[in-house]
């Protein structure tokens, strides 16, 4: 199951991209308020067509980020209620990503789109003018001290010969039609050029090493058995659920271990997650 929170106000129409190809188990919350509250013919046909269930949640304004505050504080409610659920929260607003990173510290992962369809559509930065001259001041400059080195004043005597054997246009020949066709074989000695590394073949190692992570990584990953354990010596509750969601997540032991630590220990009880670890600590396949 996926909620979906959407700040209206923020993303107009654009936020319900994807509505119609989300399942029967997904919720989606609509806050909208009077200064956004019209909607598209195209987005109420998807309404029509979607599996999923929409509720729309109007928000009085009148004071700053009044709908921030109420999408926040609902989504806080949701968490509590489904603590094993998918959220996100689809908005332009740069605001919320406080908000992702404390729910990340206690090992919830909320996910911030543009829209439904999971799209960031990114703008690409537009440089002041007098950025892009000054950059393309430096572009300029870099490009002459890569031109050659200009001819000698007092060339060697072999650069003389070589210039006597290049084809001489005199006005005998040019009156009569016949230019001499001589070939120049001398050639000035110019740098070589560094050869680039062969990109294809660095790419390869790159994905080489990324397919052996992942490989380690699903080697890591426990199987049902490490669950049914887990659940025989914690027992069956909302606590032992939430410890193979975070062992599921996570592909080292340390992992597994901070993160217990910071979704169980309290003021009440800080030794109630070393406690959970050392009773599944024999039984886990992470390194």
């Amino acid at each position: 199951m996926t909620f979906y929170l959407i700040d209206y106000e923020n993303t107009q129409v654009h936020g319900l991209k994807g509505l119609a190809e989300l399942s029967k188990s997904d919720r989606v919350y609509i806050f909208y308020s009077d200064n956004a509250k019209s909607i598209s013919i195209d987005s109420m046909n998807d309404m029509l067509r979607t599996k999923c269930r929409v509720f729309f949640e109007h928000i009085e304004t009148g004071r700053d980020n009044a709908l921030d505050f109420q999408l926040t504080s609902w989504l806080g409610y949701l968490i509590h209620k489904h603590p094993f659920s998918r959220f996100r929260i689809i908005t332009k607003d740069k605001g919320f990503e406080c908000l992702k990173g404390f729910w990340k510290a206690k090992g919830k992962d909320i996910e911030i789109f543009h829209n439904i369809a999971g799209e960031l559509n990114e703008d690409p930065p537009v440089l002041p003018n007098k950025q892009a001259k000054r950059r393309l001041g430096r572009c300029n400059n870099q490009n002459e001290k890569l031109r050659l080195p200009s001819p000698k004043k007092n060339p060697s005597l072999s650069e003389k010969s070589a210039m006597d054997t290049s084809p001489q246009l005199n006005d005998s020949s040019i009156k009569s039609g016949k230019v001499s066709t001589e070939v120049i074989t001398h050639v000035e000695n110019i740098p070589e050029q560094k050869q680039k590394p062969n990109e294809k073949q660095g790419n390869r190692s790159r994905k080489q090493k990324k397919d052996n992570t992942t490989d380690r990584n699903v080697q890591n990953r426990p199987d049902s058995s490490v669950y049914d354990e887990i659940r025989a010596r914690l027992g069956n509750s909302t606590e032992t659920e939430l410890v193979i969601d975070i062992v599921r997540k996570h592909t080292t032991k340390q992992e597994v271990h901070n993160a217990l630590q910071r979704t169980f220990n309290s003021d009440e009880n800080n030794n109630r997650a070393k406690e959970i670890y050392k009773k599944i600590k024999a039984i886990l396949p992470h390194k």
